[in-house]
């Protein structure tokens, strides 16, 4: 945890991978390993731990490529810049149901060493390691595993938008849309329709975009305009494991794919062949990219670089390459949130006499 000055500055976690990856290049070649060749990747806060890495300077020359699987530092609420006042409210419990005091988690914060500013004054400064980068999300990050979590009422699969709305705010932390904005987003997402099932669905549509989908297409776009390669996923399959108590039609769920990445379905004796064919492709886009910066290889479905054209690859039962990922849904929330800030009187610094 941090205290937000020298005696507890906090991002210990994050201090630990940069340590391990300092005696990775000490140590890797006496195991045989190049130290001129390392990939770092990890889903979800692993995803997000990537993400830092990438733009902290504490880990220039440490590796060489990098994959955020549905989790990057841009994502709100996962990097707080003013953790002292948090520190005082968390220590005191003094949070009084506020949902913007609330902190679930441990964030990462702004210390002025891992990072030295905010993720997206870095991002925009071009001042990162632009080393090749995959940043993928799955089509329905909120789709079953997150609302269960967080214990969102929707037992019943129907949600009316009042409710819905009172949702988006009670989940600040996570998705940091102020209070008078949130009838706005519903009424986007949700306006279109009378019926309470579709709005359950729209709703988690607009969690995923939120937490996932925005700032991992803003992330990639930023790393592209770098100069970087980059590359976009967007994976859509069902996997065999999936529990039972989770709906048949949530497909592309939070974590399905590490299902594939680590070749879960090879080790089942049962899995579908489509399933085993995907995992083994997805190891060989994965694998192909640690070893060359490239997802592409022979017999693979081509991956195009995120250029201009915001070229990405769906990844499922049809593996194809598509355009312009969550494109419509980044130029609302990009409007939204900076009308919402020209709103906001600028901060004015008081010079000590």
């Amino acid at each position: 945890y941090s205290t937000g000055d020298e005696h507890s500055r906090g991002n210990w976690g994050h201090l630990d991978q940069v340590a391990a990856l300092h005696w990775v290049q000490e140590n890797i070649a006496n195991f045989g390993g190049d130290p001129g060749s390392v990939t770092i990747f990890g889903e979800s806060a692993g995803g997000e731990s990537v993400s830092v890495l990438v733009l902290s300077p504490l880990a220039k020359n440490l590796f060489h490529r990098a994959i955020s699987e549905s989790g990057v530092a841009f994502t709100a609420g996962l990097v707080r810049k003013d953790m002292k006042a948090a520190a005082k409210k968390f220590f005191a419990l003094d949070l009084h149901g506020d949902p913007r005091e609330s902190h679930p988690f441990l964030t990462t914060v702004v210390d002025g060493v891992l990072l030295p500013k905010m993720p997206e004054e870095i991002l925009a400064e071009k001042d990162f390691n632009t080393v090749p980068y995959i940043v993928g999300i799955n089509k329905q990050e909120f789709g079953w595993l997150l609302p269960t979590m967080m214990g969102f009422p929707l037992s019943e699969g129907k949600l009316d938008q009042k409710t819905a709305t009172s949702l988006l705010w009670k989940s600040y932390p996570i998705a940091n849309i102020p209070e008078e904005l949130t009838p706005v987003a519903t009424d986007k997402y949700l306006g279109g329709t009378d019926d309470p099932v579709k709005k359950k669905d729209l709703f988690l549509d607009l969690m995923g975009d939120v937490v996932f989908g925005v700032p991992s297409v803003t992330v990639a776009r930023q790393h592209r305009d770098a100069g970087a390669p980059t590359y976009m996923y967007e994976f859509q399959y069902r996997p065999s494991f999936s529990s039972d108590k989770k709906p048949k039609t949530v497909i592309g769920d939070h974590g399905d794919e590490i299902f594939s990445v680590f070749g879960f379905p090879l080790l089942k004796g049962d899995a579908p062949e489509e399933e085993v064919s995907l995992s083994k492709m997805v190891m060989k886009f994965w694998a192909n990219f640690a070893r060359s910066g490239n997802p592409n290889g022979e017999g693979l479905p081509h991956w195009p670089m995120y250029d201009q054209e915001e070229g990405y690859l769906q990844i499922g039962v049809n593996t194809q390459a598509a355009k312009r990922l969550k494109g419509e849904e980044v130029a609302f929330w990009n409007d939204l949130l900076s009308k919402e800030a020209a709103k906001k009187p600028p901060k004015i610094k008081h010079a000590e006499l």
